[in-house]
């Protein structure tokens, strides 16, 4: 006799589904694509950002020291400014070592932990002229993939991503 399926995960996988066809999506767009009531779109949510397999980032803010991103900022950013920025944000001792790591390999690492222990990510910086115009990066589930494969998988279209960037920059300067 074949098993039985379980409703409830397959309408969280049908979430899930629907969430990554959209990359961002509210409950409502949600319940429309899949069919399942809004209330219960909810409360999967809920569930999937509970067990890490949804990031819920929007609206909050991100710690520089903690984050890949702000790490890559601080790394690459012009020294005075980053002087000022670790001052303010009262790094620890040693972080400027930590930072100049970071800019010798090019890219930051974050392998999960801190105020996001489900996910891992790599940020790189785009760059005009030596000047820093911001930074880019990818976020990976922490519990499916390792940071070397994440490094393997994310950071070689990061580099492309940010040479196309900028390349356009130069080709249009203003």
């Amino acid at each position: 006799m074949p098993a039985k399926p379980i409703r409830a995960v397959a309408r969280a996988l049908e979430v899930l589904e629907a969430l990554n066809r959209q990359g961002t999506a509210t409950a409502l767009a949600l319940a429309r694509e899949t069919g399942i009531p809004r209330p219960t779109v909810y409360r999967l949510l809920e569930t999937l950002v509970g067990t890490g397999h949804v990031g819920a980032m929007l609206g909050r803010r991100l710690p520089m020291l903690e984050s890949s991103m702000g790490r890559a900022y601080l790394a690459f950013c012009p020294a005075r400014e980053r002087t000022a920025l670790l001052r303010m944000l009262g790094a620890p001792a040693g972080f400027a070592r930590r930072l100049a790591e970071i800019r010798r390999r090019g890219y930051s690492l974050r392998a999960g932990g801190g105020p996001w222990p489900h996910t891992g990510s790599v940020a790189l910086p785009i760059l005009s002229g030596g000047r820093l115009l911001g930074c880019i990066n990818a976020i990976w589930m922490a519990r499916a993939v390792p940071p070397e494969e994440g490094i393997r998988q994310c950071l070689g279209p990061l580099r492309e991503t940010a040479a196309l960037i900028e390349s356009a920059i130069r080709a249009n300067p203003a």
